[in-house]
């Protein structure tokens, strides 16, 4: 953590220092694929390949896109799909497992991300980083808030609405989980 971390009081009643956090685990162009597509897809935690039902090859790599937050060290981290040119899709696998790997490929977010408005198929950028870590994601201005808030960086409070927002998603599913593990234990 920087020497100015980024911490918030949140509506769970905790304290959280550092920076938040929210990830997809699937694009939204494979989400609304028939099951047969979803199943038939070539998925691994970070790569995404699958025939759509219009008979075309679509290919998706995750990645993080960190946001700045005013007055933080920290940035809001996005873990998000992003769709590539089958080209580019093979030349970053091939590159995947180097220590120094040196890439740059247009792509286009394919998630819309939560307090924004639409992003699914805005164009960014996608740098690699070295030593094995997830590529990050650089976006050229646009008159779009997400552009903005990464140029100029978001508010503390934006970035505290949203990361409490899923910090109380996050617990509600677990708590979710939880009963119905104990409903099946029960029975």
């Amino acid at each position: 953590m920087g020497e100015k971390s980024f911490a918030f009081q949140c509506a769970c009643g905790e304290r959280h220092v550092g920076p938040p956090n929210h990830g997809f685990t699937m694009p939204i162009a494979l989400a609304i694929q028939p099951e047969k597509v979803q199943a038939a897809a070539v998925r691994s935690r970070d790569f995404c390949a699958f025939e759509g039902t219009d008979g075309q090859r679509y290919y998706f790599a995750r990645v993080l896109l960190p946001v700045p937050i005013q007055g933080s060290d920290d940035p809001f981290m996005w873990g998000i799909w992003v769709q590539l040119e089958a080209p580019d899709y093979r030349q970053y696998l091939d590159a995947y497992e180097q220590t120094e790997p040196q890439f740059r490929f247009k792509a286009w977010i394919r998630n819309d991300l939560p307090f924004y408005p639409q992003t699914d198929g805005l164009p960014i950028q996608l740098v690699s980083r070295a030593g094995g870590k997830l590529p990050t994601v650089e976006m050229q201005p646009l008159p779009h808030r997400l552009s903005i808030d990464m140029q100029e960086g978001m508010t503390q409070e934006m970035a505290a609405k949203m990361a409490a927002s899923f910090c109380l998603a996050g617990k509600r599913a677990s708590a979710a989980q939880a009963a119905a593990n104990l409903g099946t234990a029960a029975q």
